[in-house]
């Protein structure tokens, strides 16, 4: 109305200025006036419309946030701190008791053995205390009882015994509080097996992470994965044709620590010390094959009850349990799916054999505690005294796993999983065992079920196989069934569309996206706008997205500065993130200086990130470096130093430097022991070896147990087995006994 009234008092004030205008220049000045202010009424209106909106989201937010925080809450309606909760409630491992109370030998002893300091402690709370006082993200790498939780839970109480702990229940959850604003201050954000919160439809978001990290806080997130799961998620969905995954984006935020399960003579040294006051300590020490913190968590036990099972449907129902698991459902399995299930594992004669309360028995074996400290089957439940079913102990999954991982598992096993799998998340991680497995019409039927069933991200997964079947259209098709109220189904129809050239209704697509508030996908438009000559443009909106927090923006700004010839600003941002340790910005830096020919500093750069423990992808870059400067011998020793660390896909980068330097046999001799070893990705690119070789047998085995453990490069290297029927199975896949699938659609 402001505008109306200024208007008005406008035109009178032309009429009162001048009594000479000529006839028309009134009624035109109004018409004009007139249009004006309708035009302006009609954007104010709506950009009060846009402020209230906003104001209306962000309030919704914010009550969505406190309402998911008393969610976690309880009854306490206050986090709690460190120093007062129970190690087990983090996550760490139950610990045998050195005398058995046969009596009660489901009985638990929290009593925890006095704690053997490691290597790496000091390392940790370096770190820790770094992050309290700043924010970060500690991620603590190692394999099932190794003693990362024990290890973080110890760095933690050292540094921050007074905080309270936030242990969400999913990444939703952490997502809902983060974006309404709820306040962190001094609270560690607790995330044992972190792959948990990475996959599905709760998953946490890079950008949730990333506003942790760029709060006031100080907040400290702490998180452990075992190594095959943590650089399957960096190099798989490195490799893949679909956008970066979110638990990559996650991931690469974080500070690594490897922690191992071998301890060094030092920490022996130390355990023997402490094995005077702890009997449970010094039993440990005994063993030759097991390592301290295994023998602590009665790891052998668990194999041993498994291997060598008094019956044959004792070791049938770890085993069906140990497959369900390795095939992606990690919540409870029902009675009624293992009863079904453990057959599947049996002889016809063992059948037949089996005791009428065959089912009751096994249950009560594999679900007794031993040791005190774990048993082979846990029972989970949502409510106090009420079991839902059954999971494996993690430390039986992991090595179970891989025994199995070149055994296909029984045909009927798929038909029962669909049947009895209602959960979303292990409905889309079973349909992704399935589609690298090659099983695409099986793969099918789970994403269309976890669709039916709400799940965004399964949508997104079925569009990209059908996409990879050459099935664009129905790809497309169902994408765009879902962008209307699913970001991911947007980003991922961008991204196809921007594969396929089709960059105008790409452009569309962000452009909504932004709208929508998705910080992450002005970057994205950003670099649409880069391909599209508008620099302009982009540098603005990666201005605002980095303001906003999103580090991912980095690189490409410093690119378009690095265009527009400002060298110096380009490389004083990438400097300046550098310095922040949460986001791996090395890599954007080396290729800067290499770039402009500076490639000591190249080098220096790497080799600090590679000693602070950044992810072997930057180790990779620093050997090619060496090797455009004919360093081959340099590059060698970093990755045999890589092996020896038995570090993830060092074999892979190794046997692939001494192909291009034509040293085949020993490439060939780095990706046998790789594969023997259960080294991700190295089988698939054996038997191509070994195909072109002529040696069609051995090839064909290699491949055929690559395919059994999931290796998604099975599917991709397939012609170089059977170059025949190379196309047909890339559309229809093939059959669960292994036959090439007839067409189906």
């Amino acid at each position: 109305m402001i505008f109306v009234s200024v208007t008005t008092g406008s035109i009178a004030a032309l009429k009162n200025l001048r009594t000479d205008w000529p006839s028309w220049v009134i009624p035109a000045a109004s018409a004009a006036l007139g249009v004006i202010t309708a035009y302006i009424a009609s954007w104010a209106q709506s950009e009060v419309k846009a402020t209230i909106d906003h104001r209306r989201m962000r309030h919704q937010r914010q009550i969505g946030g406190e309402q998911a925080l008393l969610r976690e809450l309880g009854s306490s309606n206050k986090l709690p701190r460190l120093q007062s909760i129970p190690p087990n409630q983090l996550g760490v491992h139950a610990a045998v008791r050195a005398k058995i109370d046969t009596s009660d030998s489901n009985a638990s002893d929290w009593n925890l053995p006095q704690y053997v300091t490691r290597d790496i402690d000091e390392e940790i709370r370096q770190v820790l205390s770094a992050t309290a006082k700043k924010n970060g993200f500690l991620l603590l790498i190692g394999n099932s009882s190794a003693g990362k939780t024990r290890c973080a839970y110890e760095g933690a109480k050292a540094v921050a015994p007074q905080w309270q702990v936030f242990r969400p229940k999913d990444g939703k959850s952490l997502n809902d509080v983060v974006n309404s604003g709820v306040t962190l201050r001094k609270t560690i954000i607790w995330l044992d097996e972190i792959q948990q919160y990475l996959d599905g439809e709760n998953a946490i978001t890079s950008n949730t992470v990333q506003k942790i990290l760029n709060a006031s806080g100080p907040t400290i997130i702490i998180g452990t994965i075992w190594p095959d799961l943590y650089y399957n998620y960096l190099e798989r969905e490195s490799q893949s044709s679909i956008p970066p995954g979110r638990g990559r984006e996650v991931l690469r935020l974080s500070i690594t620590i490897d922690v191992s399960d071998s301890f060094t003579k030092q920490e022996i040294q130390r355990a023997r010390e402490v094995s005077q006051k702890d009997d449970r300590i010094a039993e440990a020490l005994q063993s030759s094959h097991f390592g301290l913190t295994q023998m602590l968590a009665a790891a052998p036990e668990l194999i041993r009850r498994w291997e060598s099972a008094p019956t044959a449907v004792g070791r049938a129902i770890l085993t069906a349990a140990i497959d369900i698991w390795r095939l992606g459902v990690k919540g409870a399995v029902s009675d009624q799916f293992l009863k079904s299930a453990t057959p599947l594992y049996l002889s016809p004669t063992e059948r037949a054999q089996a005791a009428p309360n065959w089912y009751t028995d096994a249950i009560k074996f594999a679900s007794k505690r031993v040791k005190g400290a774990t048993s082979a089957l846990l029972q989970l439940g949502n409510e106090m005294s009420v079991a839902n079913g059954y999971t494996v102990a993690d430390y039986l999954a992991q090595r179970g796993s891989e025994q199995r991982r070149s055994i296909l598992p029984p045909m009927q096993l798929w038909e029962q999983l669909l049947n009895y799998t209602e959960d979303m998340d292990d409905l889309l991680r079973v349909a992704k065992s399935a589609q690298d497995r090659i099983l695409l019409r099986t793969a099918e039927k789970f994403y269309l079920k976890a669709i039916g069933k709400g799940s965004a991200h399964a949508r997104t997964e079925l569009a990209n196989m059908y996409n990879d079947q050459g099935r664009g259209k129905v790809a497309e098709d169902l994408l765009r069934a879902g962008i209307v109220n699913e970001a991911e189904a947007r980003s991922s129809l961008a991204y196809m569309l921007q594969q396929k050239g089709r960059w105008a209704e790409e452009e569309e697509i962000r452009q909504e996206a932004v709208r929508q508030g998705d910080s992450y996908s002005k970057r994205q438009l950003a670099e649409l706008f880069i391909r599209t000559k508008r620099v302009a443009e982009a540098e603005k909106l990666l201005v605002q997205a980095l303001a906003e927090g999103d580090l991912t923006a980095t690189a490409p700004l410093s690119r378009v500065l690095e265009g527009r010839g400002n060298h110096d600003e380009a490389e004083t941002l990438l400097r300046t993130k550098t310095t922040d340790a949460a986001d791996h910005s090395e890599s954007a830096l080396a290729d800067f200086l290499c770039r402009h020919n500076r490639l000591d500093e190249a080098e220096e750069v790497l080799r600090q990130a590679i000693t602070s423990g950044q992810p072997g992808l930057i180790r990779s870059k620093l050997v090619d470096i060496l090797n455009e400067q004919s360093r081959h011998e340099e590059a060698e020793e970093i990755l045999r130093e890589a092996v020896a660390e038995k570090e993830p896909l060092a074999d892979l980068w190794l046997a692939i430097h001494f192909t291009k330097y034509k040293r085949e046999d020993e490439a060939e001799e780095v990706l046998k022991e790789a594969f023997e070893r259960g080294s991700p990705f190295v089988g698939p690119l054996l038997a191509a070896r070994l195909q072109r070789r002529g040696l069609h047998n051995e090839a064909n085995d290699v491949w055929q147990q690559a395919r059994a453990g999931g290796d998604p490069f099975a599917a991709i290297l397939y012609g170089t087995i059977d170059k025949r029927n190379e196309d047909r199975i890339k559309k229809y896949g093939l059959e669960p006994d292994g036959s090439v699938c007839q067409p189906w659609w």
